[in-house]
């Protein structure tokens, strides 16, 4: 007994060392990845101010994912916004921004924000659609739980309902963060280390290389408020994934997308994109699919 007892005390206080090295380690990692950093007077990282483009008589909110920014719909929305559509791309609030401000951001301040976009793109466009990747998916789904009639359709690109576990070892995400949750006591920001999940090899993109602990916390959290809603989608929905993705479960992706109760949806799997749809080698396809669905809804 004395020897277990023992053991169990020297296991905790290597965790609690370790735990305690690390977060000095990505605290200096961070403070060394800011010096690189160009922000503008709103504290926002160069290059990921919301945006807008077009002049057309719909509206189409769109929305980045998980540790991204609008940048990455620079291409996407001009390309859109050639086709009579005003495209509005926001930001999630948080993302983009210094640690500080970072990490006192949560999934209702997602959600209120993307409904505050709803109502003034609403004030100057009869028809108003919403275009999210990844976790703007997921925040979009919660908005529309109660808000469906507030727009005219859906179109939700990889969208993350549940974290992929491909580059974990095959792990479940979730009880990775739990682990990291209740073992991490000083640890309050985690580094990204994972690659863009990107075929294309000429695109460079830059995204959130540190992120508050509590952001997974909110993102698990929304994912659980959302699970098992889909039938009471029955707005026009149009998914788009990837076959191959790594970053999110696309077998729930599907499952979601066949309990959607809307009598005008589809679907497209791309198999030369990799999570990063709109980037990818195949955006300009994605593009063109998303036109024709929203002008041919009946």
């Amino acid at each position: 007994m004395k020897i277990l007892m023992l053991t169990i005390f020297l296991i905790v206080i290597i965790i609690i060392c370790g735990d305690f090295i690390y977060s000095r380690i990505v605290k200096y990692r961070l403070k060394k990845w800011e010096k690189n950093i160009k922000r503008d007077s709103d504290d926002i990282r160069e290059g990921c101010k919301e945006f807008s483009v077009g002049n057309g008589d719909i509206g189409l909110l769109l929305i980045h994912g998980f540790g991204d920014s609008p940048a990455v719909y620079r291409n996407f929305a001009l390309a859109l916004s050639e086709t009579n559509f005003t495209c509005k791309i926001m930001r999630l609030p948080g993302f983009a921004l210094p640690m500080t401000a970072y990490s006192k951001t949560n999934s209702k301040q997602w959600v209120e924000k993307l409904e505050q976009e709803i109502y003034q793109l609403k004030q100057k466009h009869k028809c108003v659609w919403i275009i999210a990747h990844s976790l703007g998916g997921a925040t979009t789904i919660k908005y529309l739980l109660n808000n469906s009639q507030k727009v005219d359709g859906v179109i939700l690109i990889a969208p993350l309902l549940k974290v992929s576990s491909r580059q974990s070892f095959f792990i479940p995400a979730r009880i990775l963060y739990q682990i990291a949750n209740y073992c991490l006591f000083f640890t309050k920001i985690f580094e990204n280390y994972l690659p863009l999940d990107l075929y294309d090899p000429t695109i460079k993109h830059q995204f959130d290389r540190f992120i508050p602990k509590i952001i997974y916390k909110e993102l698990f959290n929304l994912l659980d408020n959302v699970k098992g809603k889909a039938k009471k989608i029955n707005i026009p929905f149009l998914m788009i994934l990837s076959k191959n993705d790594l970053i999110v479960d696309g077998k729930e992706a599907e499952h979601f997308y066949n309990q959607v109760s809307s009598p005008y949806k589809n679907i497209l799997i791309l198999k030369n994109s990799g999570h990063m749809i709109p980037l990818d080698y195949e955006w300009k396809n994605v593009v063109s699919t998303i036109s024709t669905f929203i002008l041919n809804k009946p």
